[in-house]
């Protein structure tokens, strides 16, 4: 059996990540996904993801579009 490993970059939180979620909107008549992070940092980010290609080993994925912060508690 044979394994398959893939690293996602992904820079901004100050913290480890402890959640992540895709979701999906209408941007000009086109679907775009998007991921939402949630960090022990008390941060949630909204991230546009880049098309990523095979060869592109070890390269960010996607670009921090906005920081939620004001959390008196970590995003779980």
């Amino acid at each position: 059996m044979s394994s398959f490993f893939n690293r996602v970059i992904f820079s901004g939180h100050g913290g480890w990540v402890t959640s992540l979620a895709v979701g999906e909107e209408e941007v000009n008549g086109e679907r775009v996904e998007f991921l939402l992070s949630g960090s022990r940092d008390k941060t949630l980010i909204r991230w546009e993801l880049d098309d990523k290609k095979d060869d592109d080993e070890d390269r960010e994925l996607g670009t921090p579009k906005k920081m939620f912060t004001g959390k008196s508690k970590r995003a779980v």
